[in-house]
């Protein structure tokens, strides 16, 4: 490699470090749905994208009239759990669930409506479920990923799609 070459390969690689942001964009267009079971595995476990337990919990819900009411919809969801758990695609080991802690599941119109779009710096996730605003206004924080599964999507994904991109893995010759 002569110098001239030494520096068309330096000014390439300088170019693919910053564009590392399009390979983010290339890999939430190829493996989105990625992104959204993930998402939708932190519910179905009970954890907003904090990570911390959804709340309200169903005996402390404003929605139920009587404490019987709030008993009667938890066992009915306690009676559900295995059938739930089966949707779980990366459980990501977190811990069980107390039974009072919410799922944000019961027929899954709500999940299976949820989407993922790209924005220019970030993507965004969210429900066509008719209330799903109302969903995120209660409970907060429903629709992101979790430090956890932010963590496993840039070891299991991200990481290597980077490594490659710059390292002209991808792309074939030093070309943008």
């Amino acid at each position: 490699m002569n110098v001239d070459d030494k520096l068309d390969y330096v000014t390439a690689k300088q170019k693919r470090v910053d564009n590392w942001p399009e390979v983010i964009e290339w890999q939430v267009d190829e493996y989105g749905y990625e992104l959204l079971e993930l998402n939708k595995d932190q519910m179905l476990l009970g954890r907003n994208t904090d990570g911390e337990l959804l709340t309200p919990g169903y005996l402390e819900d404003p929605y139920f009239r009587t404490s019987a009411q709030a008993q009667a919809y938890a066992a009915m969801k306690r009676g559900l759990e295995f059938v739930h758990k089966t949707r779980v695609t990366f459980p990501l080991n977190y811990p069980n669930k107390p039974q009072d802690t919410p799922n944000l599941i019961v027929t899954g119109d709500f999940q299976d409506g949820m989407f993922i779009r790209n924005t220019a710096e970030s993507f965004i996730i969210d429900s066509r479920y008719p209330e799903s605003g109302d969903i995120e206004r209660k409970y907060n924080k429903v629709f992101g990923l979790t430090p956890l599964a932010k963590e496993f999507w840039w070891n299991h994904r991200l990481r290597e799609a980077l490594y490659r991109y710059i390292n002209f893995m991808i792309g074939g010759d030093y070309g943008v």
